[in-house]
């Protein structure tokens, strides 16, 4: 029986290796879907969600030697593999994309990348590369399930050729409206780490998301600090971004609404600060150096200070060292 509900396409971002945010479960948990509260939004639109995500992806990509753009990473590959239940209903359903290269349209596991693949990978980096093959995706997905409108996030850029070619009425391309997502800038990451930051790679993962960010139909963000990034990054003539609340279920709400109850004396045990990942300066892990060395002047009890158990980082080359050698006490 068709289904004559308008589509919405949600394509999540990538986070494997060479883009790595995180490998906990419950961060990656909290991020299917972009964070986006999409059971809600199907509601108030009566409308069905596809979710695109690249977990297929991330497998490949522990098997290859991809070299990431010079960024702080993990020393040892992390580990995608442990897989968690999304959620999905009458009104949501994720789909993974498919590992084909874009030449030989084999998959990648049977096949390898082509040539031309690995020219583009090696020269423009893997989210360019993965740009490309996103844009051939959608057109193959609008043939099979026609979609209405497209939601992505704007950190790496990953919708920069979809929108290069629907802003240049690139020959049978397909005119559903792009959302963008608000993300940080890469720029921020890079400066805060010290990345190499005139590198090709890194201009081309800048341009590619202030372009995807220029050419959005629509632009969502979670707070203030995405709405002014939208403001600058955005035409005076465009249309204001609107603010989205970020989904979060029952059980976390009741643990933060249990907590907000909590008297300082009702508590047995002296505050401490615990870091999983990622352990880098773009991430807060100075910020909170800098909050246990102000509670601690400030006469804060704090047995167990800072507690790190994340995997061991490599920085940048601009800063060529491992995260042991900041001299944080790892628990």
């Amino acid at each position: 029986m068709k289904d004559n509900r308008k589509h919405i396409v949600v394509v999540e971002a990538y986070d494997g290796y060479a883009e790595f945010l995180s490998d906990e479960l419950d961060e990656r948990k909290y991020s299917f879907g972009l964070g986006l509260p999409l059971e809600e939004i199907s509601d108030c639109l009566n409308c069905r969600v596809t979710i695109l995500c690249w977990n297929k992806w991330y497998k490949y990509e522990l098997k290859e030697t991809f070299d990431p753009t010079p960024a702080t990473r993990p020393v040892l590959k992390s580990d995608f593999g442990t897989p968690f239940d999304p959620f999905e209903s009458g009104k949501i359903k994720t789909l993974l994309i498919p590992t084909n290269d874009p030449v030989h349209t084999k998959p990648i596991e049977e096949k390898g990348l082509s040539p031309r693949s690995y020219g583009i990978i090696d020269d423009s980096g893997l989210l360019f590369f993965l740009s490309y093959f996103l844009n051939s995706e959608l057109q193959t997905l609008y043939k099979k399930d026609p979609f209405h409108a497209v939601i992505l996030p704007m950190w790496g850029g990953i919708g920069y050729v979809a929108q290069m070619a629907k802003a240049t009425h690139a020959h049978n391309i397909y005119n559903s409206p792009f959302i963008i997502v608000v993300t940080d800038k890469s720029s921020n990451r890079q400066n805060s780490n010290q990345e190499a930051f005139w590198t090709k790679k890194a201009i081309i993962r800048r341009q590619m998301e202030d372009v995807s960010l220029a050419l959005a139909d629509l632009v969502l963000c979670f707070g203030s600090k995405g709405e002014e990034i939208s403001y600058r990054g955005r035409l005076p003539e465009s249309a204001p971004p609107v603010r989205t609340a970020r989904r979060i279920d029952n059980q976390m709400l009741n643990q933060l609404e249990n907590a907000s109850k909590l008297k300082h004396q009702d508590c047995d045990t002296a505050l401490q600060f615990f870091l999983y990942e990622p352990q880098e300066s773009a991430f807060g892990v100075l910020s909170t150096l800098d909050a246990v060395i102000e509670l601690t002047n400030n006469g804060m009890r704090l047995e167990n200070p800072f507690i790190s158990s994340g995997p061991t980082k490599v920085f940048a080359p601009m800063k060529p060292r491992s995260f042991d050698d900041t001299g944080l006490q790892k628990g």
